[in-house]
């Protein structure tokens, strides 16, 4: 996958997706950045993350990434996407 979209929900939520994904260094910034900010919204964080990831990068590319949100309880959204 080019790009993980992530829910920030803490900093052990995110370096477990790094661990689970073997994601390297600095994929999950922007996921970081949005904790920083805007702390956990619960599964709407991930739209800002998402939100963060069009500013900075063309939607043109046409590779595959995985967009992940977290709920309360235990409620987990994935999508596989293309843009």
């Amino acid at each position: 996958m080019a790009y993980s979209i992530l829910h920030p929900g803490g900093a052990k939520v995110i370096e477990a997706y790094e661990n689970a994904l073997a994601l390297a260094n600095g994929k999950l910034d922007l996921c970081r950045q949005s904790l920083r900010d805007f702390g956990n919204m619960s599964a709407v964080s991930v739209l800002f993350v998402l939100a963060e990831h069009l500013k900075c990068f063309p939607l043109n590319s046409g590779k595959y990434g995985l967009i992940s949100a977290l709920g309360p309880g235990f409620c987990a959204e994935n999508l596989l996407v293309r843009f």
